[in-house]
């Protein structure tokens, strides 16, 4: 009978003696390592010298709270630990140099040595955090030690994408010569797959729907597996491939070793995960009171409405041209194309489960060399990628888990470097945003959508680059058209050259509001010796229409919304008046975020229903705003689940939801109309919904 308890150890040194007890450790009663942070030598060290630190837990205690204390907070990395610290055998000691790899990130060193154990391991660690070697190196290790292995694999790795099992095998080839990595994933034929199982696997990685119909045909044996991973297990075990993980699992022998890999792991996950393993020792480097995001991430939030969403997306990715790659995340793969299509004189592509296999894969292999330079994708399609040079995240609409949202910001800002992560929102939305930033303990930044000349310089800034590569045989074609151009317009044929090339022929760049979303509109602050009720009468003396609900003070001035291209006008006026003291400036950035409780509307006094139980609990509308609905989803609602199981989708959803317009609960504005993002209720259901960026955005 499967014991239950689960078993926490603290372990921050890694020691890989008793490589072959991958059995007899399954016996043991508790386990045996280093005190944390004790980072010694370790091939002098006796698996049975180390000093006891573990803890025995009751079989119904949940796993969530059977965790590895978090190693301290670190800026950055800088606790890896060299490769002489650790006893790798010689042949992997040599792959290792030969991919380059010197270090190991925390969690790799934490994983190894339990591993090389047998014992089994839930674990959780922050995205970008080398999870894939966390794995792969005691995988690697364990197998190349065997004499005479077995054509059929010894390991097994199960993915919810193809795009992340390419990715993974392709981690594990680096470091795993000679052994034999075969990956099979769907939309690939299926006689090239069974072909290489027939020359002898290792390691089998692959999607769950593709491995079960491979064992069912009987084209793979999985009875001489090992060690069975399942990363990103979250999103393995809700989007529906829980029955195909349970049919291979039961296709495994019953003693061989379960290890599963996730940045998240809600209960219902730690529930499921004590179907698979057994006696599992988990390992947590996120903790409680850490944030599941690196540190290197900065974290903004636009309030853009849908309206004008679009527009603000394309200045963003303008604006921010210098940098590298960007990853915009939506929820349906209509609306993705949709992006992809409407981001007109961008390098932009989308990838989700209706692309085919090949246009999936040229996708990503663009995306990975910089000729692509912006992917718009679902959640379940880039969950789990590695792009370095990813420098900034948009959530073009905020995902309905918190599970997601983590995965959607940690595509930046891996392995210690920096980026960005941007959320666009609407007034219903902001409750949401809230709750993201007491669920992960960061506070977002209310950035201003780019500004019209940082818009155009970043896009400049991009064409000359391109102009750069045009090559001078090219260039000398056109020398006499662009020479009698210059003598018949001047500067204008240049200009209009630019603007053609920027993408900027068939619109308008309009300023937008960061308080309300309005175009043609600047949020901007006051700097200088202002009093509020001078201020006030200045403003109203300007334009009787701002009264002093319009005024608003955050971070110790004053910020207020005028038409864009009264600016100018205004800042003339202070000056006829004497106030040349104060100064009017575009609003970047604030510390905080505001929210319009008004919808746009200078005269209208709704505000904010209240919020009882967050994002992720029930809603029940109090007042007039309460509503329900059951029914069915159309697609624009529904997840893309088809990149493992075919493109079957159900696209049927029971929910309630309700909404309440209740009273406001509180005000950080000392004029009104406007406040942080709080307990707030939506009446309406959410349809709605630092790497790269320049110091002034």
């Amino acid at each position: 009978m499967r014991r239950a308890a689960l078993r926490s150890v603290r372990l921050a040194a890694t020691t890989s003696a008793a490589r072959g007890v991958r059995a007899g450790a399954r016996q043991a009663a508790a386990v045996t390592l280093l005190p944390q942070n004790a980072w010694a030598p370790v091939r002098s060290a006796a698996f049975s010298s180390i000093s006891t630190d573990h803890v025995e837990v009751e079989d119904d205690e949940d796993l969530a709270q059977v965790v590895l204390e978090p190693l301290p907070a670190r800026s950055g990395f800088a606790d890896q630990k060299e490769l002489d610290d650790f006893n790798f055998s010689e042949k992997l000691r040599q792959n290792l140099e030969a991919a380059g790899i010197t270090h190991l990130f925390p969690v790799q060193a934490q994983s190894f040595d339990v591993m090389m154990q047998g014992s089994d391991i839930v674990g959780r660690s922050k995205t970008g955090s080398g999870k894939t070697l966390a794995f792969g190196l005691p995988i690697v290790e364990t197998l190349l030690t065997e004499k005479r292995p077995p054509k059929d694999p010894r390991a097994l790795i199960l993915l919810p994408t193809r795009e992340l099992a390419i990715q993974v095998a392709e981690e594990i080839k680096r470091i795993a010569s000679p052994l034999r990595i075969v990956n099979v994933v769907g939309g690939v034929s299926y006689v090239t797959q069974e072909n290489h199982l027939r020359r002898g696997a290792d390691i089998l990685v692959g999607t769950p729907g593709r491995i079960q119909d491979l064992v069912n045909k009987g084209s793979l044996s999985l009875d001489h597996v090992q060690i069975s991973v399942l990363d990103e297990a979250d999103m393995m075990l809700k989007f529906g491939f829980q029955e195909a993980v349970e049919s291979i699992l039961g296709c495994v022998p019953g003693d061989r070793q379960c290890v599963m890999w996730s940045a998240t792991f809600p209960k219902w996950v730690n529930t499921m995960a004590k179907k698979f393993t057994r006696d599992a020792v988990s390992i947590d480097l996120v903790g409680d009171e850490e944030t599941h995001v690196p540190a290197t991430v900065a974290h903004k939030a636009i309030h853009a409405p849908l309206r004008s969403r679009i527009q603000v997306l394309e200045n963003v990715l303008r604006h921010q041209a210098r940098g590298g790659q960007t990853l915009i995340f939506t929820e349906t793969k209509q609306e993705a194309d949709e992006i992809a299509n409407a981001l007109t004189g961008q390098s932009v592509r989308a990838l989700h489960g209706d692309l085919s296999q090949g246009m999936r894969s040229s996708t990503m292999d663009g995306f990975r060399n910089g000729s692509i330079k912006t992917l718009v994708c679902t959640d379940i399609a880039a969950r789990g990628l590695d792009i370095a040079n990813v420098e900034l995240v948009v959530q073009y609409r905020l995902p309905h888990d918190k599970e997601s949202f983590v995965h959607r910001a940690g595509r930046t800002g891996r392995a210690g470097r920096s980026g960005t992560n941007v959320v666009f929102f609407d007034r219903q939305d902001a409750g949401d945003v809230r709750d993201f930033e007491k669920r992960y303990k960061f506070n977002f930044k209310h950035a201003a959508p780019p500004l019209i000349e940082h818009v155009l310089d970043g896009a400049v800034h991009d064409a000359a680059k391109r102009l750069d590569d045009v090559p001078s045989e090219s260039v000398a074609l056109f020398n006499a058209a662009a020479q009698r151009m210059l003598d018949e317009r001047g500067v204008d044929a240049l200009s209009s050259a630019l603007a053609l090339l920027c993408g900027f022929d068939n619109e308008h760049l309009s300023a937008y509001s960061m308080l309300t979303g309005r175009s043609k509109t600047q949020t901007v602050e006051v700097s200088g010796a202002a009093h509020a009720r001078e201020l006030q009468e200045l403003l109203s003396a300007f334009d009787s229409q701002l009264s002093r609900r319009d005024i608003h003070s955050v971070d110790d001035k004053f910020v207020f919304d005028i038409p864009h291209h009264s600016v100018e006008r205004l800042r003339e006026h202070l000056v006829a008046n004497g106030a040349d003291h104060i100064t009017i400036s575009p609003v970047i950035e604030l510390s905080r975020v505001l929210v319009n409780n008004q919808n746009g509307s200078p005269k209208d006094g709704n505000s904010f229903g209240d919020r009882r139980n967050g994002r992720f609990g029930d809603r029940r509308g109090d007042g007039n705003g309460s509503r329900g609905r059951r029914g069915n989803n159309d697609r624009s609602r529904s997840f893309d689940s088809s990149f493992s199981r075919g493109r079957d989708r159900d696209n049927n959803r029971d929910g309630h939801r309700g909404g309440g317009n209740g009273g406001r609960r509180g005000s950080s504005s000392v004029f009104g109309r406007f406040s942080e993002p709080g307990r707030s209720s939506r009446s309406n259901q959410r349809g709605n919904s630092s790497g790269g960026f320049r110091d002034s955005w």
